[in-house]
């Protein structure tokens, strides 16, 4: 199964406010927006949990082209937060707001980004286990801008190939 082009919006629980996937029965998500959710604990967008019993390190899912905008958790992980490794590409984390980072791992889990813009996040951007991730791939942008500025992009420098 694979989630494509859908909205989760101004949603709550207490984990995984936009979206609790305890499975791995979906084979990734393409074009997908997480705004405005919020979890009292973990992934106020999106949590990924699996089955303590069956869990191992191949477990991964793929994310395209998502935006996680404006979402919030009460202990970490305001746009997503994964007990498994997850590959994302293409996305946007903007404007999360947590106690702690917009992305968080736990257990064996990764966070792999590739061309992905990660900005005006509460608590830091680069941070937690996606604190390596800026720069690494072709294609990702650092956005340059006063941090009053609401606007996104005023500047941006991109790494890598042209």
């Amino acid at each position: 199964t694979m989630f494509d082009s859908c909205r989760f919006s101004n949603n709550t629980a207490l984990n995984g406010g936009g979206m609790f996937r305890h499975t791995l029965e979906t084979s990734g998500m393409v074009r997908c927006v997480f705004d405005h959710n919020s979890a009292t604990g973990y992934g106020g967008g999106l949590l990924f949990m699996y089955p303590l019993d069956r869990a191992d390190e191949s477990r991964t899912i793929t994310l395209h082209h998502q935006t996680f905008a404006e979402n919030s958790a009460g202990i970490g992980g305001s746009a997503l937060s994964t007990y498994i490794g997850v590959y994302v590409d293409d996305s946007i984390f903007a404007f999360n707001t947590s106690a702690n980072d917009p992305v968080s791992c736990h257990e064996y889990a990764f966070v792999d980004l590739q061309c992905c813009d990660v900005f005006g996040n509460a608590g830091g951007d680069y941070v937690g286990c996606i604190a390596d991730e800026l720069g690494v791939a072709a294609g990702d942008q650092v956005v340059l801008r006063d941090l009053g500025d609401p606007v996104p992009v005023e500047t941006s420098v991109r790494f890598g190939r042209q």
